[in-house]
């Protein structure tokens, strides 16, 4: 982890930075370089302040003076001789900062003093996708490149000397020497023409508003453009979409759903983006690390994958998730730009308000159903692990890595979404409104959202108390709800899966059969972090009562045994009792979860996933199926026919509903539901899907490639490639290279990762990670793709990682931490104590190369460890349990429910009373 230093008795107040870029070896400079000079206006409210520390990683430094500036309405003028000698330099690479040391103290009175600070310096255009960093393409033919900067969280120090913490807000000047057959794009606009200087040009951007260093952006490009006029009521604007010119038509898509985006925040926030930026500009560039998207005030970087619509080679899937980055980046227009965090320490509160609002262009049901899978889900599922974090923290504000997970982005959304509904619609967007106006253009940390939200609830110590047991604490509340023998009154407690304390504030809902609905998330009572509660509901002997209400609060259910039951017989009922189905995704995330845990036992947790044989939905099948991949990769090879056999008689109802072919009736979350059954059918062998695929993939062989329905073309190859012979792999391969449409070329690269042959599985390792045709920041999401798709392939990847390992930290974005979440991710597949004592032995031997990055090595080790624990204690019940559905079918005998039953209300009375 990288130390920083925080410098705090300089502040920056202006920069005014001139660069030129040397991208091409024929511009008269080395190849992917530049040189730069930075002027910071600096000014200091310290007394006898004897040094400047700046931020600075990678540069080289050329010259430093810093002077007195006297005058005023931007007529101020250097004065007298510089404060900094010629040997006052010294640097800090493990701070990553540079410290002057001055001839004499600044002044800080009369309050306002201002210097000078000029530095000039040079630079290296990098290749590891941070700060200022090269990209390459080919276009028509031809090699292209271009030059584009990402520096979130800690990359602004790489193009410029810097004060690079998110508080030191200042504004920007940007100037810029470059080729003058390339174009350039920041976040201001242009002023004027461009000079001509021989073989470049100076293109000169307007001053921004005060920004952090971070939100500064550059791209030095060959790429073309096209617009849409926007009217935000307040003034019109265009939008433009610059892009490779082969892309040019397929980004139509991109450009109405920015659009959209921009409009619905614009309606719900009431805060015009025109108040921190004069154009609204999104650049589609090839490589892009971490998430594949970057926003800035006035320029929004995305990869160009998350963009691309092109018929015939762009799936719903992708479309779908193109639409949701868009909405994402869109969203830090207000929660990133015209509201900034004060420290990183913060970041949940720009990424927690982008991914709640980025469902917002969906439909209602579809935005809700897709939150709680894509979002709710995984945040706990993270959340429940030993090395979660919470959402706010303390600490170095340069500790980044822990900061930018699923705990930021997914928990963060959770949390907010459940305090928009304790608050009510109405009054979280009211409270939204007023937190926006009261702090736009400067920072915000959390305190902001306590004050300006907890005036428009009804009980202030309640909200303050949820707001940051929630936001201070790790760990999932795991809410305990145990009936009276009478079902009049629920017995409420909690436990925190992090610490095992009552560390939660909870706002609790709940539904009856006879009681409330789904359609009401009012809050019912306050679970109080100490104590527990008793609540009265209507007399529901033989019904099902269900807390959580459409999931709308961060927590999970345990149940006593006889309410469980009485769940599991509504959902078998016919149209599952009306249970929502938001709620059923609930039941059977929170059941495999604590049973996963622990905390329930498998026979009854498979009890409720009996009733999936009658379930078609999106939401619960894509759940259960979560949950049922972690089985199969716990079980011997020598039980999986059991568990198959489970899983293909309870997925015959879907399969039908569904069909293999896409069809024109089909809903979104149907056609979105599709490819990952069929992927995960045909895997399994399902005899209908199988041979559908292989009639399908004969297109293939005949050269109708493209015939293949583009939704279900990934299932179908993967069959194709799993069952084929070397020759057909090699074609794939071929395609891919050749393909120009990075969506298609995805897929087919997804597909090449169900190979099941061994010298074509060495093959794809080797091409995926040592092939210039495949880019770095997708290989490690492949190869992780590959884990889920061949039962034979964890072996391989390990022998593969082993042999390469030193090799592929040269051939990934992020070098050994890369290397590392790759041994992780096969460690989890591991089975025996040997290959135990393989990772142990790798770790001895090579773990100090991994530097700091060995922790994420050791905590594998650790998982490892539990996993085979857990097998030792759950594997035979599991299997016990398995063999008995597979050869009895259902458990419906009423009878045995309802002796289990009248059992567990004798043993809760004597417990109770």
């Amino acid at each position: 982890m990288v130390n920083v230093a925080r410098a705090q008795s300089v502040y920056p107040l202006e920069y005014n930075i001139f660069v030129t870029t040397y991208i091409y070896p024929s511009e008269g400079g080395k190849e992917w370089t530049f040189d730069g000079e930075v002027n910071i206006t600096v000014s200091s409210d310290v007394e006898n302040t004897r040094e400047v520390i700046l931020h600075q990683h990678r540069l080289g430094i050329k010259s430093a003076t810093m002077r007195l500036l006297r005058g005023g309405n931007g007529t101020e003028q250097e004065v007298g001789d510089s404060l900094i000698s010629d040997d006052a330099l010294s640097s800090d690479n493990d701070k990553q900062t540079i410290t002057f040391k001055l001839r004499s103290p600044i002044q800080h009175e009369p309050r306002g003093t201002k210097y000078n600070l000029r530095i000039s310096y040079f630079g290296n255009i990098s290749d590891d996708m941070r700060g200022f960093y090269r990209s390459i393409y080919v276009e028509n033919g031809r090699e292209m490149r271009l030059a584009a900067t990402r520096f979130k969280d800690r990359y602004a120090r790489r193009f410029i000397p810097c004060f690079d913490y998110p508080e030191n807000k200042a504004n920007f000047t940007l100037k810029v020497r470059h080729n003058v057959n390339m174009s350039i794009e920041s976040n201001m606009k242009k002023v004027g023409s461009s000079e001509r200087d021989g073989d470049f040009r100076i293109t000169t951007f307007e001053k921004s508003p005060p920004m952090s260093t971070y939100m500064l952006a550059l791209v030095v490009h060959q790429l073309r453009g096209k617009y849409q006029a926007i009217d935000d009521k307040a003034s019109s604007m265009e939008m433009w979409i610059i892009c490779r010119s082969s892309l040019e038509n397929h980004m139509n898509d991109a450009l109405s759903n920015a659009f959209e985006a921009v409009r619905i925040y614009f309606e719900k926030f009431q805060y015009s983006y025109r108040k921190m930026v004069n154009k609204l500009n999104i650049i589609a560039i090839p490589d892009l690390a971490a998430d594949g998207a970057s926003a800035q005030p006035g320029l929004t970087i995305i990869r160009e994958e998350l963009l691309t619509n092109a018929p015939e080679k762009t799936t719903f899937i992708q479309k779908y998730k193109s639409s949701v980055t868009t909405a994402h980046e869109m969203s830090h227009i207000w929660f990133g730009d015209i509201l900034s965090v004060e420290r990183w320490n913060y970041l949940w509160m720009n990424e927690g308000f982008a991914t709640f609002f980025q469902y917002s262009k969906a439909g209602e049901m579809y935005q809700e159903v897709e939150f709680v899978v894509g979002e709710m889900n995984r945040a706990m599922e993270f959340d429940m692990r030993s090395d979660t974090h919470s959402l706010t923290q303390t600490g170095d504000n340069g500790d980044i890595p822990k900061f930018d997970d699923v705990i930021t982005y997914a928990k963060g959304a959770a949390v907010l979404r459940m305090i928009s509904h304790h608050m009510g619609q109405n009054n979280f967007t009211r409270a939204l409104r007023g937190y926006i106006v009261a702090r736009a253009l400067l920072t915000v940390s959390p305190v902001d959202i306590r004050i300006r939200f907890s005036n428009w609830t009804s009980n202030v110590n309640d909200f303050s108390n949820i707001f940051y047991s929630f936001t201070l604490y790790a760990g999932v509340p795991i809410v305990s709800v145990r009936m009276t023998p009478a079902r009049d009154r629920a017995y409420v407690s909690q436990k925190n899966s992090a610490n095992n304390m009552s560390n939660y504030t909870i706002p609790l809902t709940f539904v009856t059969k006879l009681e409330h609905s789904f359609s009401n998330t009012e809050t019912r009572t306050i679970l109080p972090h100490s104590s527990n509660a008793k609540i009265r509901v209507r007399p529901i002997l033989n019904e099902w009562i269900i807390f959580n209400v459409k999931r709308v609060g961060y927590y999970r259910v345990n149940y006593d045994p006889a309410s469980w039951r009485l769940i599991f017989e509504g959902l078998k009922r016919p149209f599952h009792d009306e249970i929502h189905v938001i709620n059923r995704i609930q039941i059977i995330d929170d059941a495999m979860a604590l049973a996963q845990a622990g905390e329930l036992e498998y026979s009854l947790a498979f009890q409720m996933l009996d009733y999936l044989g009658d379930e078609v939905e999106y939401g619960p099948w894509t759940t259960a199926l979560k949950a049922l991949r972690f089985l199969y990769t716990r079980i011997p090879e020598r039980n999986k026919n059991v568990i198959k056999k489970f899983i293909l008689k309870r997925t015959e109802k879907v399969y039908k509903h569904l069909g293999f072919y896409p069809r024109d009736r089909d809903y979104e979350m149907d056609r979105y539901q599709r490819e990952e059954l069929l992927l995960w059918l045909c895997f399994l062998g399902q005899h209908s899907c199988v041979i559908d695929a292989r009639n399908e993939f004969s297109k293939f062989s005949k050269g109708k490639y493209l015939e293949i329905p583009v939704d279900i073309r990934l299932p179908v190859m993967c069959v194709g490639i799993r069952h084929r012979y070397r020759h057909t792999f090699n074609e794939v391969w071929n395609l891919y290279v050749n393909e120009n449409i990075e969506t298609e070329k995805q897929n087919l690269l997804r597909a090449l990762a169900c190979t099941n042959l061994n010298g074509t599985m060495r093959m794809f390792y080797n091409n995926l990670f040592f092939a210039n045709s495949v880019r770095k920041h997708i290989r490690v999401e492949m190869f992780l793709y590959s884990l889920t798709q061949n039962e034979k392939t964890a072996d391989h990847a390990w022998n593969f990682l082993m042999n390469y390992h030193t090799r592929l930290s040269n051939e990934t974005v992020d070098g050994y931490k890369d290397v590392a979440i790759m041994i992780g991710a096969v460690a989890q597949l591991f089975q025996t104590q040997k290959q135990l004592t393989e990772l142990e032995s790798f770790i001895g031997s090579y773990g100090k190369d991994f530097g700091n990055h060995i922790k994420i090595l050791e905590e594998s080790e650790k998982k490892l460890k539990r996993l085979l624990e857990w097998d030792e204690k759950n594997i035979k019940e599991i299997l016990d349990v398995i063999e008995y559905y597979n050869k009895n079918g259902s458990l419906k005998t009423a009878k045995n429910c309802l002796l289990f039953q009248i059992f567990i209300i004798v043993i809760f009375t004597l417990t109770i009373y």
